[in-house]
């Protein structure tokens, strides 16, 4: 089949079923297109070079300001050395740039967390939660500290603080229900270690969700000796 034969319908379905690489293959059929292609392929190696400098910049700036540390032994454990491997690899990925900070938190905060399993998943859901959303769940953790520990985030009050659409706001918090940060599963316990849960599906504040936030928490804003 030659280019002129190819209908609309050909190309929509060959753009969905193919990678970024296929595509950009059928983008060549069209006239003049080489221009267009040779100017993304720079500006993604572009993209690359920024993102490692950027991560690197904010490495160099926290391991100096937390020297000891990173002279933790868990660094040099097989179980440190694959969380330092993953946390590089995505820190790195310049599709995460807005999210270096998070990463770089959560290298020196990953220590103190045990659970190698629960590491990863961290990792996961710092991959693929917006940032919008992050800034949300930290403000709802201020809050939850603040406010006698009321568990359930205030939308107004969260829209108020950061100076956003309660929409927004509205949409960061289903986000973060749909990753498990924010539940309405509150607690486990009782006779047959049963589910406790919030009447009417309300989310809430979690055991869960204060792990993930000290996770991704900036150390220095911590009490630590």
């Amino acid at each position: 089949m030659n280019n002129e034969e190819i209908t609309f319908d050909d190309r929509t379905k060959a753009l969905i079923a193919a990678d970024i690489e296929g595509a950009i293959e059928l983008i060549k059929l069209m006239p003049g297109a080489g221009v267009f292609i040779e100017t993304y392929r720079a500006y993604k190696e572009k993209l690359k070079d920024i993102q490692l400098s950027k991560f690197l910049d904010y490495l160099e700036k926290s391991m100096l300001e937390n020297k000891k540390i990173f002279e933790d032994n868990f660094y040099l454990t097989e179980s440190g050395k694959l969380f330092t491997y993953k946390i590089f690899e995505n820190a790195t990925n310049y599709e995460y740039a807005e999210k270096t900070e998070y990463f770089i938190n959560a290298l020196i905060n990953g220590r103190n967390n045990e659970s190698e399993m629960e590491r990863l998943r961290f990792i996961d859901m710092i991959k693929n939660i917006s940032k919008p959303s992050l800034l949300v769940l930290a403000q709802s953790i201020i809050n939850y500290k603040d406010n006698n520990k009321n568990k359930i985030p205030s939308i107004t009050e969260i829209a108020s603080q950061l100076s956003l659409d309660q929409f927004l706001v509205d949409s960061c918090i289903k986000e973060l229900s749909s990753h498990g940060v924010f539940s309405n599963n509150i607690g486990f316990g009782g006779p047959g270690n049963q589910v406790v849960s919030i009447v009417g599906g309300t989310v809430a504040i979690t055991a869960f969700t204060i792990k993930f936030g000290e996770f991704i928490q900036n150390y220095a804003s911590k009490d630590v000796e």
